[in-house]
């Protein structure tokens, strides 16, 4: 189905006063069967703000809306749509991701920073992080998305502080929860490190 005939049978199909229609919704936003499947980030950003529009309190368009402008280096429009996101629905885990996923992004790409400032960046997203953890002690997301800033100071200036830290809540989660995805993204992180410190690649 193409973009523009997603445009015409949304508006006049989907009532998101029905749950089977809040779940069409979610399902639309899936990355592999929805509209995550068009290439063009443009209009999956346009079909996600049609939704949103429709069903103004679902948070999967949302979350994919911010996702991908993140992702293009749209970082004030991402920033817009988390302040609207914050005073419209209730923080979730994936909203805490990718305020800290922002940051990390623009001190990863924004040209003409100083080391200091990246770090800097980089502080304000570990603590975004640890209070997220706080909340949402088992959420996979976002101790991915720890060890990543750790990771990334590491290669930044050389401290593991950051890192050991986020691998010392991911194996606490993984031994309080006993969640074998949380004991997998645990290997795979300590792969990652023990990579960077041979000097090999880290990604």
């Amino acid at each position: 189905m193409s973009c523009s005939t997603y445009t015409i049978l949304w508006p006049r199909n989907i009532n998101p006063t029905y749950d089977i229609e809040r779940t069409t919704i979610n399902e639309l936003c899936d990355i592999h069967a929805g509209i995550g499947r068009l290439h063009d980030r443009t209009k999956q950003n346009f079909l996600y703000r049609k939704l949103i529009s429709i069903a103004p309190s679902q948070r999967p368009p949302r979350h994919r809306l911010i996702y991908n402008l993140i992702k293009a280096g749209e970082f004030d429009p991402a920033s817009n749509e988390i302040r609207i996101f914050e005073k419209e629905l209730k923080r979730d885990a994936p909203l805490f991701r990718y305020k800290a996923m922002l940051l990390l992004e623009r001190a990863k790409t924004v040209p003409g920073l100083m080391l200091e400032d990246r770090l800097a960046i980089l502080t304000d997203a570990t603590s975004i992080m640890e209070n997220a953890l706080d909340q949402f002690p088992a959420d996979k997301g976002l101790h991915g998305m720890h060890c990543e800033i750790g990771l990334d100071i590491v290669k930044l200036r050389g401290k593991w502080t950051v890192f050991d830290s986020a691998m010392t809540r991911l194996a606490k989660a993984q031994n309080e929860y006993l969640d074998t995805e949380l004991g997998g993204l645990l290997s795979r992180w300590k792969m990652k490190a023990e990579g960077l410190s041979l000097g090999g690649p880290a990604s």
